[in-house]
């Protein structure tokens, strides 16, 4: 009986996402309680019915106070978003899995193209293979000279020819032949 009441209660609580009660979303209605509509002579049924009400108004504020308490720490490491417009520049941050222990933080910088809510979409270079659009999570304002042109790199390297004084090792990774050279 009191995990019916304490369902009931919950079913009841109007949800932060939605704004409604999960009761009103599945029937519709908006329900009123535990009423009744004779009295009962038993005083016991009085009791148990004056305490089901009771329970219900305690879970109730406990929800409350939960949702309150999940809500801040829920908004302690949230901040707002930079505020971007159309032409600004920004660097694009690398995700985890691109980064290596050399390799720079971040890309860029790239022009933004077009700002979303959540996203940004900008204006990579031709041969660029990633997507133009970006959680506004991975991007951050260039604040230094702005560039003027998009320079490609080159797409292979092997038409240049580099003097080599001696092959100090050789290892095969993955299939594929490297040589430490001096």
């Amino acid at each position: 009986m009191l995990l019916l009441s304490l369902e009931f209660t919950y079913n009841d609580i109007q949800q932060l996402m939605t704004g409604q009660t999960s009761f009103y979303l599945n029937y519709g209605y908006h329900f009123k309680g535990i009423y009744r509509h004779v009295d009962t002579k038993n005083p016991h049924a009085e009791d148990h019915v004056k305490y089901l009400i009771h329970l219900q108004e305690v879970a109730r504020d406990a929800i409350n106070d939960t949702q309150v308490v999940q809500t801040r720490y829920a908004n302690t490491h949230r901040s707002e978003a930079p505020s971007m417009k159309l032409g600004d520049w920004v660097l694009l941050r690398r995700k985890k899995a691109d980064k290596t222990k050399f390799a720079p933080i971040a890309d860029g910088p790239f022009q933004i193209f077009k700002v979303g809510i959540n996203n940004v979409e900008l204006k990579l270079p031709k041969n660029s293979t990633i997507h133009s659009i970006v959680n506004i999570s991975r991007v951050q304002l260039y604040f230094r000279p702005r560039p003027e042109i998009f320079t490609e790199p080159p797409k292979n390297d092997t038409e240049h020819d580099y003097p080599v004084d001696c092959i100090m090792g050789h290892k095969i990774i993955n299939g594929v032949d490297h040589y430490y050279i001096h």
